[in-house]
């Protein structure tokens, strides 16, 4: 075969594996085929909790209040905006073909005891309202299997739930840390090295440390570092000592109308790059980012008085 025919024929070649790609993947989710829902009459506001076994143990989510939810028998919070994600994107999920009828290929897809992960949706009475063990990701990445009990197909579907629910607990607590909104705050104190500062809001929405105006840009970047602090991870009791709470780095409390919150500022964990963290609501303790925590860490200095028109800086 000439090198031009060689070239033609790879170039066909890529372009019909290109198609049937397309075609078992995303193509096959939005062509003109017939598919149908999988949990038609799955009604998200009766799910009283969510038990999940898998590979890396069992835990169950259970909901606390209208909104919220709860994480394992500590009741940590859990991140109650992935809950909800989850529990609507499972009322969408269509059944997209089934890909095995052979026990003994289970093993294939990941749906096996071994290795699958059961999830099972249930009613305030603790009943079953949905259940299924949750495989590997499909061909496209995007799609996933899934088994039913008591049934021999494994099923392909249009979600990979494996990349959901497959999850360890730790990354179904609510990482947030600070439960306030910047506009919602009136003062904020700051204390470190021995020495404390206040910065206060006015009526007029004017910032002041002491009797000077300071910079209200400054002010609410700061402000908007510390409601927005995120826990890359959560350390356990045992490392309280550790955390250098008795000795902080920081303290910071922050005055709301509707209550305030302090943060303590601990001991850095060097080999992970992280600062101990925790509130006076709850005795949580956080990893944070070193400079994210590290930014927090501001002296009244660095709080300037503002600018005036021409670009100086008044000086009162």
């Amino acid at each position: 075969m000439g090198a031009r025919k060689f070239v033609i024929l790879s170039c066909v070649l890529a372009v019909l594996a290109g198609v049937a790609l397309f075609t078992l993947g995303p193509g096959q989710r939005h062509g003109q085929s017939e598919r149908s829902d999988l949990f038609p009459s799955f009604d998200a506001s009766a799910v009283d909790g969510i038990a999940i076994a898998g590979p890396d143990g069992a835990f169950r989510i259970s909901r606390s209040g209208e909104e919220g939810w709860i994480l394992g028998e500590e009741d940590w919070p859990a991140d109650a905006g992935a809950v909800t994600r989850a529990l609507e994107d499972l009322g969408r999920l269509r059944r997209e073909a089934v890909a095995s009828t052979n026990p003994e290929k289970r093993a294939l897809f990941g749906v096996t005891e071994e290795e699958g992960t059961t999830v099972r949706f249930e009613g305030s009475d603790r009943g079953s309202l949905v259940e299924f063990v949750v495989g590997r990701s499909g061909p496209d990445l995007f799609s996933g299997y899934l088994l039913l009990p008591g049934s021999d197909e494994v099923l392909l579907v249009s979600s990979n739930l494996g990349r959901v629910y497959g999850r360890p607990p730790d990354q179904w607590r609510n990482r947030s840390i600070v439960d306030l909104a910047a506009g919602e705050i009136t003062a904020l104190t700051v204390t470190a090295g021995g020495e404390s500062y206040t910065l206060l809001r006015d009526d007029g929405g004017e910032w002041k440390a002491g009797g000077r105006i300071v910079d209200g840009q400054v002010v609410e970047d700061y402000l908007g570092k510390a409601v927005s602090l995120r826990a890359s991870a959560f350390a356990g009791g045992e490392e309280e000592v550790a955390a250098g709470f008795e000795e902080p780095a920081a303290v910071i409390l922050f005055d709301a109308p509707g209550g305030g919150l302090s943060i303590t500022v601990g001991a850095l964990k060097e080999e992970d790059g992280q600062r101990y963290l925790r509130t006076d609501r709850s005795d949580i303790i956080y990893l944070v980012s070193r400079y994210t925590a590290d930014a927090l860490l501001k002296s009244e200095e660095d709080f300037p008085s503002p600018p005036e028109e021409d670009g100086s800086v008044i000086r009162e």
